[in-house]
């Protein structure tokens, strides 16, 4: 597939890479295949290391891989720079073995959080002829060509292994970029000069810097507690102070985005001044922050990764517009593990959640939303990892999105009642719900996409209004040993299941199934409960039994070559105003009977009506349940009268069937209308 995509500067977010892009292996790295906008060649952006490779030394990016008999110019390095993917892990991370690295020419970006944690790279290198990358003094410098005043350089990578107190920012370099400081653990101070900037998040993944030297730049001045302004503008905290408190001085208009990115800092106050202004994008990133003080409103936008990987952050307060608005964007709270509660302002309506908003806040318990609230749509994951929740109002959402979903993966949900008018459960939405065992649909629910419930502790499932499910909708479920399909006026495309528990059903109740039979695939499987009197579809000869309604037996076993059983006895009486029916299998009960359109009454072991049967024939509908799942199976034509069928003068050729021409033993038949065949003679019984 080629993917066609935007590639902006680094400050100008581009849309996520869909999911469909074309991923190769070659060498130590995989690369996703993909052609941006403007250029119809393509391009390789490396997105993961191969099985088993772990860097060491040098580590080299190539040039160019080989796909489809070409080589094909390696020109990125991660997509967290890039909109949509701003929780994205490193590619490169935690290797301490890394002691350099070679950035080959054609690249053209480098995710912003790359090289995170990698506290031994000495220099970096910048292979000849590149256009948008260089070196100066092992430091790794970005070119911009796009300016009017010529090209700027950013310092986006300082050597982390670098063993220097002081580092003087060498006055070719107009900026220091995100993550410039990553994983140095000696620098302490830095000095700024002219009008060098501090781009966003520069402090990220350091704790080392505790001053930033600001006699000679035109650009920042320091205030006596440390912080750091642009006019008057909060620019941030060096992340090698450590505050215990720390109140945003009343004398600031503004807080910049990234302010406290990697702060040591225990509560943050903000003025009341402040409350028209949103909670900056990556304002708190990757900080110690435990709690954040509004002494006015607070926030009713959250911008993206506002508090991401905030693993100390305790609790959070939203605010909502006087329409009732919240808006909580991308990763606005990824991995607060210590996140416990949100509160949620009263005149709260309509709430905006975007992409894994709060995936992997694993501590909180609930998102508490009232009747009033209600939440615009849920797309990807945005609760995905809340392994603490263990319910949620599935009914406060007005959309689902399901091609990509997981919603809800690895959430610590008990039970699910899935809301009536959506239509369909998305992608994974319960995947890896460990302890999830119930889950409720509404007739209203035709669909369930692949993963949906996959790994997750489901025991049992009504498929309702279900009429097509994915073959991995149930991948893995360790305890999931039934699924009832109820008639639901569909035709349902069966695919077979790979059960994992010893004693797996499936029950069907009268719907026209197709593709059952592909339960061959998977033998000695699963039991089979079946009320289908009317039979009509071969039965999976790889079921371990099958069970059907009483004196349905020798139909089914013209379907199925797996052993048959009947879940209950069923025979009438002599008057015809009676049937006696009895369960003869573990979770199969007799709820009621109904005779010729009259519930009929139980007593001395029968099921009773006050009337004769009409022309001496009785209509019978039994309704029972198999393990709570109700069922019903209808008999008509069953006539009375003989009371038993005995065989005392019976030539062993003679031949019984019954009236569908389905050959019985007399011996065991139960009472009714049969044919007898002896020789070329046929008789009526």
């Amino acid at each position: 597939m080629r993917i066609i995509r935007q590639i902006m500067p680094i400050l100008m977010l581009t849309a996520a890479l869909p999911a469909g892009a074309e991923e190769i292996t070659s060498g130590n790295f995989r690369y996703e295949i993909v052609q941006f906008v403007g250029n119809d060649e393509d391009e390789a952006v490396v997105v993961g290391l191969a099985e088993g490779y772990e860097p060491s030394g040098e580590l080299f990016i190539p040039t160019t891989v080989s796909h489809e008999g070409k080589e094909v110019k390696v020109t990125g390095l991660g997509w967290s720079n890039h909109a949509g993917n701003e929780g994205d892990a490193p590619v490169v991370a935690g290797f301490d073995a890394v002691t350099s690295v070679r950035i080959p020419k054609y690249m053209k970006f480098i995710g912003r959080v790359e090289f995170k944690d990698c506290h031994s790279i000495e220099k970096y290198e910048v292979e000849a002829g590149s256009e948008y990358y260089t070196t100066i003094s092992g430091s790794l410098v970005e070119l911009n060509n796009s300016s009017s005043d010529g090209t700027r350089r950013y310092l986006i990578r300082y050597p982390s292994a670098a063993s220097a107190a002081t580092f003087v920012v060498p006055s070719a370099i107009d900026g220091i970029g995100w993550g410039a400081f990553a994983a140095n653990r000696y620098l302490k101070k830095i000095y700024l000069i002219g009008e060098q900037r501090l781009r966003e998040c520069w402090q990220y993944n350091n704790r080392s810097i505790e001053t930033v030297d600001c006699t000679n730049s035109s650009e920042y001045r320091v205030n006596d507690d440390g912080a750091l302004l642009y006019g008057s503008i909060f620019t941030g905290l060096c992340p090698g102070r450590v505050y215990d408190k720390y109140t945003i001085p009343e004398t600031c208009s503004y807080i910049e985005s990234g302010a406290f990115c990697s702060s040591q800092i225990g509560e943050v106050v903000v003025p009341g001044k402040f409350s028209s202004q949103a909670a900056g994008m990556n304002m708190f990133l990757e900080s110690d922050v435990r709690k954040v003080t509004w002494q006015g409103s607070a926030p009713w936008h959250f911008w993206e990764g506002a508090f991401m990987g905030c693993r100390k952050l305790e609790s959070m307060t939203f605010g909502a517009t006087s329409d009732g608005e919240l808006d909580i964007n991308t990763c606005a709270f990824k991995d607060c593990e210590s996140l416990t509660t949100v509160t949620l302002a009263e005149n709260t309506k309509d709430i905006d959640i975007a992409e894994c908003a709060f995936e992997g806040c694993r501590s909180l318990t609930a998102f508490p939303l009232t009747s009033k609230m209600k939440i615009k749509q849920l797309v990807y994951r945005e609760f995905a990892g809340c392994e603490s929740m263990t319910s949620f109002a599935f009914g406060s959402v007005k959309t689902f999105g399901f091609t990509r979903g997981y919603m809800f993966a690895g959430t610590g949900l008990k039970t699910v009642h899935w809301p009536t008018g959506q239509a369909v459960i998305p992608r994974g939405c319960f995947a890896d719900c460990r302890q999830l065992t119930k889950a409720y649909l509404k007739d209203t629910t035709t669909d369930i996409y692949a993963n949906a419930f996959a790994r997750s502790g489901i025991v049992g499932l009504n498929m309702m209004g279900v009429d097509w499910f994915s073959a991995s909708a149930f991948n893995d479920c360790p305890d999931l040993m039934r699924l009832y399909f109820p008639d639901n006026g569909s035709t349902v495309q069966y695919h077979a299941i790979d059960f994992m528990t010893d004693d797996p059903q499936v029950v069907v109740n009268n719907p026209t199934i197709n593709f059952l039979d592909e339960q061959e695939d998977f033998p000695d499987v699963a039991s089979l409960y079946v009320s289908m009197v009317d039979g009509g579809i071969a039965v999976g000869d790889g079921w371990r039994k099958v069970y059907v309604p009483g004196r349905a037996s020798e139909l089914y076993c013209q379907l199925t070559a797996s052993p048959v059983e009947e879940m209950y006895t069923y025979e009438t009486d002599a008057e015809g105003t009676a049937v006696r029916v009895a369960p003869q299998v573990t979770g199969v009960k007799v709820t009621s009977v109904e005779i010729n359109g009259e519930t009929a009454t139980y007593a001395g072991g029968w099921f009773k009506v006050t009337g004769p049967a009409l022309g001496g024939a009785m209509k019978v509908t039994v309704n029972y349940t198999v393990f709570g799942n109700a069922m019903n199976s209808s008999y008509t034509g069953i006539y009375s009268g003989i009371e038993t069928v005995t065989g005392d003068d019976a030539s062993e050729s003679e031949e019984w069937y019954t009236l569908d021409g389905l050959r019985v033993d007399r011996r065991h038949s139960t009472p009714g209308i049969y044919i007898s065949r002896k020789g070329k003679a046929v008789i009526n019984d």
